[in-house]
């Protein structure tokens, strides 16, 4: 499969829609592999994520940022918990029509990605988690 002539700075916003929510995204990198689904930490939107690490990674496989339910360019209400928010990103993830998804999370986006890897097994192939506080040691405890 052929890279994207994009990169982290200059793809553009696209946008699906699932159960009543118009969710914002940035899809760009090399198809054909497991793409990477990036989860930002608390109060952050994908505008928040690290050129120096997408871009890179996009070299291999594609790279996916988006903005959860109420942030940013994304419709509706902010979430309120972590379990919400893991089951809003596999409705997203869904949407996009992903079989299976490699997650990198965050801060709080490590919790939600270890929340939706515990919630939908079948659709998380591997994860990483950056900065991730003692609360997703609870969760992975469940």
């Amino acid at each position: 499969m052929q890279t994207t002539t994009f990169t982290h700075d200059t793809v553009p916003t696209e946008f699906v829609e699932s159960n009543g929510v118009r969710w914002a995204y940035r899809r760009f990198g090399t198809p054909g592999k497991t793409p990477f689904v990036f989860v930002q930490h608390f109060r952050g939107n994908m505008d928040n994520h690290d050129s120096a690490i997408t871009d890179p990674l996009s070299a291999d496989r594609e790279v996916i940022l988006f903005d959860n339910r109420g942030v940013a360019s994304t419709s509706g209400t902010a979430r309120e918990t972590v379990d919400d928010m893991a089951r809003d990103m596999g409705i997203f993830i869904d949407a996009l029509g992903l079989p299976k998804v490699i997650l990198l999370g965050h801060s709080m986006g490590g919790e939600v990605a270890q929340e939706l890897a515990m919630q939908r097994p079948e659709l998380v192939s591997a994860a990483i988690f950056v900065g991730t506080g003692r609360a997703a040691a609870r969760v992975c405890s469940r």
